[in-house]
C-alpha cells in the first residue's frame, strides 16, 4: 500500500514538474499567474497524498514533492522572464521601425527640387519603413 502511494506522489509530482519545462518560449503575466496558481494547487494535493504516510516514506515522499515543486517554480520563473526580454526587445524594435520611418518621410520631405530618381528612392524608403513597422505590429 505504502508503495503504491509513493509510486503515485511521484508520477504527480514528475507530471506537474514536466508540465511547466515544456513552456520555454515565455508567458505574459495572466499566464503565470494562472499556471502559478495550478501549480501550487497541484502542490498541495501532492502533499496531500503524503500525510497517508508514515515515518521514512513520508519524508521521502514530501522531500520529493517539494524538489519537483521547486524546479517547476523555478522554470516557470525563467519562463515569464524570457517572456519579459522577447516583449522588451519588441518594443525596442518597433521603436527603431518608427523613428526610421520618420526620418525617411522627413527626409522626403526635404528634398528641394528633387528629380524623378530622388522621389523614387525616397518613397522607396519610406515604403520599406512603413513595411518593417507593419510587420513588427
Amino acid at each position: 500500500m505504502k508503495t503504491k502511494l509513493i509510486v503515485a506522489a511521484l508520477a504527480s509530482a514528475f507530471a506537474f514538474g514536466t508540465a511547466f519545462a515544456a513552456n520555454t518560449t515565455g508567458i505574459s503575466d495572466t499566464d503565470y499567474k494562472a499556471q502559478k496558481k495550478a501549480l501550487d494547487d497541484n502542490y498541495k494535493s501532492a502533499k496531500e497524498r503524503c500525510k497517508g504516510m508514515t515515518g521514512n516514506a513520508k519524508d521521502i515522499c514530501q522531500a520529493e514533492v517539494k524538489g519537483e515543486h521547486e524546479i517547476a517554480e523555478k522554470e516557470l520563473t525563467a519562463a515569464q522572464v524570457s517572456y519579459d526580454k522577447a516583449r522588451q526587445d519588441e518594443i525596442t524594435q518597433i521603436q527603431q521601425a518608427e523613428a526610421s520611418l520618420a526620418d525617411a518621410q522627413q527626409q522626403f520631405e526635404a528634398l528641394k527640387n528633387p528629380s524623378a530618381n530622388d522621389i523614387t528612392q525616397a518613397q522607396a524608403s519610406v515604403d520599406q519603413a512603413r513595411a518593417s513597422l507593419q510587420k513588427l505590429r
